[in-house]
């Protein structure tokens, strides 16, 4: 039977002659391929060893074999290039919502900032630099950073952004308007898509005052061409600001990440926001370049359904609040299912009450407790 199928034992996954189990106590055999006829990790090849590519989607992200596109109501906006990451030594907050950028980099003025897994994940996200700068720069976040420096070595990356053509949502001139506070109201010449929470970049405006360039989120959508979105660096004066008809401005900003996961080979992805119709789209490369006759073997398998990563709960009476390490993106009202809690009145199913913090939610169990559960 060699070079093609023999008798495995069920128990011990040897060979087998073909009469009988070796006294293994099982009564009937099962088939599978013989060893010289399958891959490292028992599937079974398709072409013989000289001619098979091994394409090895497996172990790592390799940014090479893969691309992701982010999409905010099937429009794209911004990308950065995986191979391409900044040198960078210091993520620095102030426990306010401006962070300090500091490495070896020359990054031009109204750049865009990607920032991966920084040790407050409220520093994680798309970002806009203003005025950029040469081994330091400033960018503005939508939540408070704590203070000191959120780099981890190990974990934390940073890339220089960059918008696709032609995807900006076109505005008339002067689409801007406001009352002399924070809260900025643009019009759109078509049915923008947004909703309450998208994120958006402004770009490209000019302002007599304080700018309103910069990473925001619509806060309201009076009407399907126009929404209000509160200007994060600060309040602007009535008829300050200034854009030409037909030159992008607006942008949708996308939430969706990628992390290569080392301790499994996997990778980890996320639309990465609780606002309707933001995707993440993670694709192979359209091409592969192969010799006429041979094969190239693929294979992945995906959760559909991951668990967030807990770092712990808490209760005060009956209401229990849930930390997880990364921003969760659960909206009110969502259901969610806790398990694993030693103490059963955490665990079940849950109509999720607050959500307080981009990384804390909130439910109500039965049975009032005071205290942190073990998780």
């Amino acid at each position: 039977m060699s070079g093609g199928w023999t008798l495995v034992d069920a128990n011990t996954n040897k060979s087998l002659p073909m009469q009988g189990t070796q006294l293994s106590g099982v009564a009937v055999p099962y088939t599978a391929p013989s060893p010289a006829s399958t891959d490292p990790v028992g599937k079974l090849r398709v072409s013989t060893p000289q001619s098979l590519i091994d394409t090895d989607f497996e172990y790592g992200q390799q940014p090479t074999k893969w691309e992701s596109v982010a999409l905010q109501n099937n429009r794209s906006s911004a990308y950065y290039i995986p191979q391409s990451p900044l040198t960078v030594t210091a993520i620095t907050g102030a426990g306010t919502t401006t962070v300090t950028l500091t490495g070896t980099f020359v990054i031009a003025a109204n750049s865009l900032i990607y920032v991966q897994n920084a040790l407050d994940s409220n520093a994680n996200g798309w970002w806009y630099t203003a005025a950029g700068g040469t081994n330091s720069l400033t960018f503005i976040t939508t939540n408070i950073v704590a203070a000191g420096n959120q780099y981890n070595a190990s974990l934390s990356y940073v890339y220089q952004g960059y918008l696709y053509s032609n995807v900006g949502i076109q505005l008339g001139a002067n689409a801007f308007t406001t009352n002399a506070t924070t809260t900025m109201t643009v019009t759109t010449t078509n049915p923008h898509g947004l909703g309450a929470s998208s994120l958006i970049y402004i770009t490209n405006s000019s302002s007599t005052g304080t700018s309103v360039n910069g990473a925001h989120v619509v806060v309201t959508t009076p009407t399907a061409n126009s929404f209000t979105f509160t200007n994060s660096n600060g309040a602007v004066a009535a008829a300050a600001v200034t854009n030409s008809a037909g030159i992008n401005v607006l942008y949708a900003r996308p939430a969706g990440y990628v992390e290569s996961r080392t301790f499994d080979g996997g990778v980890a992805f996320s639309a990465g926001s609780s606002v309707p119709n933001a995707q993440l789209i993670r694709q192979t490369r359209r091409y592969f370049r192969y010799q006429s006759g041979k094969g190239i073997q693929f294979s992945t398998g995906t959760s559909l359904n991951p668990p967030l990563f807990v770092t712990g709960i808490t209760a005060s009476g009956t209401t229990a609040t849930i930390t997880t390490r990364f921003p969760h993106n659960v909206a009110v009202n969502c259901t969610i299912l806790v398990a694993g809690v030693e103490q059963s009145s955490y665990n079940g199913s849950f109509i999720v009450a607050t959500v307080p913090t981009p990384t804390t939610l909130t439910y109500t169990i039965p049975n009032s407790k005071i205290g942190r559960a073990h998780v």
